[in-house]
């Protein structure tokens, strides 16, 4: 159940990461003219750069939503109660030894240690 789920994409935002805007370049040898057009593309990237962060502040948000509910999941399915005094440290062992890998391996991280809460 938790590895179809995981299949599926439920724990991923649905959105892509944002892509950054290109900070413009002066050129070296500039003129008065390029520099005025470098302020004005300047003007505008840091106009593009406020609506980018934005969109990584909800991106974030997302995510962090996302793995939110991938942890009360998985505590449910390895039969751990969120209340266990060593719930906690359990998901986060098991996080830190299978993220890497992928959310699949912190499952089965996470099965093996529900066996010591018992």
């Amino acid at each position: 159940m938790m590895l179809a789920a995981i299949k599926s994409g439920i724990y991923e935002p649905d959105m892509d990461y944002p892509k950054r805007p290109k900070k413009p370049l002066l050129e070296k040898n500039h003129t008065s003219a390029s520099a005025l057009e470098y302020a004005k593309n300047l003007t505008v990237y840091e106009n593009e750069m406020i609506i980018h962060n934005a969109e990584v502040k909800k991106y974030n948000q997302k995510k962090n939503e996302c793995m939110g509910n991938f942890r009360k999941d998985v505590l449910e399915y390895c039969g751990i109660d969120p209340m266990h005094p060593k719930a906690d440290k359990a998901y986060a062992m098991a996080w830190d030894r299978g993220k890497s890998s992928g959310l699949h391996e912190v499952v089965s991280n996470l099965e093996e240690l529900a066996e010591l809460l018992d």
